[in-house]
């Protein structure tokens, strides 16, 4: 192949995707939405970490928030983000701004609103 990393970058991408998806649809049941507030986004701060991720880094909406139907992680390939559960009783559950500047690059897609219930 022309890029060696294709296959890993694929992989990795489509398991963070599941992931994500899963907890997603895992947090859509009654007894969960009853209890939670919102959530955090959560990005690994690197060398290798994207503008992106950077920029919505420590981010917490309310589960509402039109803004995860485009933000929810992964939102690039090899996107180590994730979404951290703030719960109603937590401390934390408190919106933050939102980026004045999100960068219009990546997925823009919440991968868990695409899977139907089973």
């Amino acid at each position: 192949t022309r890029n060696p990393y294709a296959v890993e970058t694929i992989y990795r991408t489509t398991v963070q995707t599941a992931y994500s998806a899963g907890r997603w649809q895992a947090n859509q049941d009654p007894a969960v939405q009853e209890i939670l507030w919102g959530y955090e986004y959560s990005a690994v701060m690197d060398d290798r970490t994207t503008d992106l991720c950077a920029e919505l880094d420590g981010m917490r909406r309310p589960i509402d928030d039109p803004i995860w139907a485009q933000y929810t992680p992964p939102n690039h390939f090899n996107c180590r983000s994730t979404l951290i559960e703030v719960f109603k009783t937590d401390s934390l559950a408190k919106p933050t701004d939102v980026p004045s500047v999100v960068i219009p690059d990546g997925f823009k897609v919440n991968w868990g609103t695409l899977l139907r219930a089973a």
